[in-house]
């Protein structure tokens, strides 16, 4: 039976007050480089443990070991796990988006750039920025400078001027503990909370704040510029790496090391550094900065991140919670899918066109009335009601509203029953009850009237147009009733 978070979190505890007396221990031994709390693998797969993972030079043999040189398999009642230390490699979608967003392009005028991680707000004068690594955004300068401009997805130079500039570096940090830096935004470019591609199936999702990082069995994600949204595991909290001199690299220490996901090689490829690493429910707790990309060492394909807590402290920044305005207006949550605009028919938003369809009927219109009374209630419980926003796209609103949009540029094109292990029912059950609990008493008693006939309509119905003929069948008896009440 797998671990709940709070066992790990208990467990990890426990060792942490073991660590400085195990690590002590450990350099004794011949070739120990240094040594972190993780998970235990074991013929290359994670297991339930949490072990002391000792890195050494290179892995030897018992058989060529003394006694007094092997590592012993327990200390302190804590299980050892073995590993060859490698160096990691610094990480760098060309594609130009406005307003900016999370996990695309970003670069100067020097270097190959690397990943917008997220947008994130200055705690002095509450200006939003964009958050990145230092050798991202400072490539080719000094890593103290600041005034660098910096472009999405590149600075594009001509004879008499540049662009695609976006701001210019105003604070960094490149040392022993992270590898950081944000730039301002320029007046006239928006920007969102989203990050693309984050919610899976190809929709864009809000991040939702910051969190501590932890060591448990729950996946993480990070989306990059190069190798897009992957999933993998925390193995542990207290990674050290080591210095790389040819490439200004400090040794770094209470990093967090994330194994790739099963099927998925790379967690971080080159390109993706700069993007952030969230959690389960969207919050940023990390900043990816590099991967080990040597083949033929245990911790191929596992990407590094330095915690987010220091990264926003030594920056004097945090993360929005939910969508946010730079002075355009929020992001409209229900277009959150960059594809879907250009899949609706005659280039409509999906609300434009499913007004124009449901006007058409009887049944249509006293729907559309019903909207017309709940539904900037609903929207603004998705936009701005922590608990709503996360089960919103927890329950893979966002992707399954992008279905909804290719549906109807193409009649035939049939709705997931489930996305990502969430099914349509799943998303308005869960939905259903978030209104009803942070809603008001109109809206609570609107969802207990509608929640059960439109489940009803969802299982009939695979296609947009099979939703909207459902709308206008005479056995939709009970939706029928309860739509010529509400108008």
């Amino acid at each position: 039976m797998a671990k709940t978070q709070a066992e790990w979190k208990a467990e990890h505890d426990r060792l942490m007050t073991l660590f400085d007396q195990a690590t002590e221990a450990l350099k004794q031994y011949p070739g120990v480089v240094s040594v972190e709390i993780g998970i235990k693998e074991t013929g290359g797969e994670l297991t339930e443990v949490l072990a002391f993972r000792v890195y050494v030079e290179r892995k030897v043999a018992e058989s060529e070991l003394a006694p007094s040189e092997k590592i012993p398999d327990e200390i302190f009642g804590v299980q050892t796990d073995v590993i060859p230390y490698d160096v990691p490699t610094l990480t760098f979608n060309e594609d130009k988006f406005r307003p900016l967003k999370g996990g695309i392009k970003i670069a100067n005028d020097k270097d190959s750039g690397g990943t917008l991680g997220c947008i994130a707000q200055r705690n002095s004068d509450n200006t939003f920025v964009v958050l990145s690594n230092a050798h991202v955004l400072l490539g080719g300068y000094d890593f103290s400078e600041t005034g660098v401009e910096v472009g999405q997805p590149h600075i594009r130079g001509a004879c008499c001027c540049t662009c695609d500039e976006i701001g210019e570096v105003v604070a960094q940090r490149y040392d022993a503990v992270m590898d950081c830096a944000i730039a301002s935004i320029k007046s006239g470019i928006t920007a969102t909370s989203f990050i693309r591609a984050l919610g899976g199936s190809g929709s864009d999702s809000l991040t939702f704040g910051s969190n501590t990082a932890v060591v448990s069995s729950d996946l993480v994600h990070k989306v990059g510029k190069t190798s897009d949204r992957t999933s993998g595991r925390i193995i542990t909290i207290t990674h050290p790496t080591t210095a790389v001199a040819s490439e200004n690299i400090p040794a770094r220490i209470r990093q967090i090391l994330i194994r790739p996901d099963t099927g998925t090689t790379f967690f971080q490829e080159k390109g993706d550094s700069g993007s952030v690493l969230v959690n389960a429910d969207n919050e940023v707790i990390g900043l990816m900065w590099g991967a080990y990309l040597n083949p033929g060492n245990p911790l191929y394909g596992h990407g590094v991140a330095c915690p987010i807590a220091d990264v926003l402290a030594a920056l004097n920044i945090r993360i929005p919670v939910g969508s946010i305005n730079t002075g355009e207006g929020p992001a409209p949550l229900l277009m959150a899918d960059p594809q879907l605009a250009a899949e609706q028919p005659d280039r409509l938003g999906l609300i434009d066109y499913l007004q124009m369809r449901l006007a058409e009927t009887p049944r249509g219109r006293a729907l559309l009335h019903w909207v017309d009374q709940h539904g900037s209630e609903m929207l603004n419980l998705v936009n701005n009601d922590r608990a709503v926003t996360v089960t919103w796209h927890r329950k893979q609103g966002p992707a399954f509203v992008a279905a909804l949009g290719r549906s109807a540029k193409v009649p035939t094109y049939v709705i997931p029953a489930s996305i990502e292990g969430v099914s349509r029912q799943q998303l308005v059950m869960s939905m259903a009850a978030a209104f009803a609990e942070h809603g008001s008493p109109a809206l609570r008693a609107a969802v207990d009237q509608f929640a059960l006939p439109l489940l009803q309509i969802l299982q009939r119905s695979d296609t947009l147009d099979d939703v909207l003929r459902e709308l206008e069948a005479d056995r939709s008896l009970e939706w029928t009733v309860l739509l010529e009440t509400e108008s």
